[in-house]
């Protein structure tokens, strides 16, 4: 049955959740919550704040909002939208309001150290041999200002991994000193390839993405290219960012 209310959170594009798209397109109430940029949704009602550093940060403000109780199972999911999303508080997204927040949680029964373990400390082997593998092979480009990495369907094979074991890495692509801009493909199962990109300092990934019909923040972003050749869109990938970090070496 069509339910009464959908409610798309940190996805408010239809594109994002294809196969249940008809519920929310069914749904006479449409809400969209989101932290990230969006040119335009379909919902009713929209609570977008591109300067939050996640949509956890706004859910919290929500519950508080409505006048509604929180309980410690409440508090460690915000706990856990926010401390990823701000990359363990260390993006330049995280604001005074981020630390208001979760201080804010502890009074909820918070307990910071065992959801940091479980997201942080639970590394399964095979991800292990998955990101030694990718970062053994990264590509440096633009006197080291531009550092990027690929996964493809034969390496997860081969490592025993599965596609989600990939996430995080392009955080660790950015992390290398002199790095401006990251960015990492991962082959789909179908022919697609996901890019996930990333910034630091003034670099602006967001208008890369968007080149390739993907959006996200500043800092961050990425984009999705159907009955792609994953090769041949890394060469795509590499000849925007370098542009864009042309583009930025003419501003400065």
């Amino acid at each position: 049955p069509a339910p009464e209310l959908a409610v798309t959170v940190d996805c408010s594009e239809p594109k994002r959740f294809p196969e249940v798209g008809w519920k929310y397109e069914q749904a006479p109430v449409k809400i969209s919550i989101d932290h990230h940029m969006i040119q335009e949704t379909a919902s009713d009602y929209n609570y977008i704040d591109p300067s939050s550093c996640a949509t956890g940060e706004l859910i919290w403000l929500l519950i508080k909002a409505m006048g509604q109780p929180a309980d410690r199972e409440i508090a460690e999911d915000i706990f856990a939208a926010i401390t990823t999303d701000s990359g363990n508080f260390q993006y330049s997204n995280t604001t005074k309001r981020t630390h208001e927040i979760v201080a804010e949680l502890f009074d909820c029964g918070l307990d910071c150290n065992r959801v940091s373990t479980a997201l942080y400390e639970c590394v399964r082997p095979e991800k292990l041999r998955l990101k030694s593998r990718v970062l053994s092979a990264v590509d440096l480009f633009g006197d080291g200002k531009l550092a990027m990495a690929r996964v493809n369907q034969a390496l997860l094979k081969e490592t025993g991994a599965v596609m989600s074991d990939a996430e995080g890495i392009v955080a660790e692509l950015r992390s290398l000193k002199g790095v401006e801009i990251a960015a990492f493909l991962k082959e789909g199962e179908e022919g697609e390839v996901y890019v996930s990109l990333r910034a630091k300092g003034s670099a602006d990934v967001q208008k890369i993405a968007a080149s390739f019909g993907g959006g996200g923040h500043v800092k961050a972003a990425g984009c999705t290219l159907h009955g792609a050749k994953l090769n041949e869109v890394y060469e795509q990938v590499k000849q925007a960012a370098l542009l864009a970090l042309e583009a930025q070496e003419g501003r400065s």
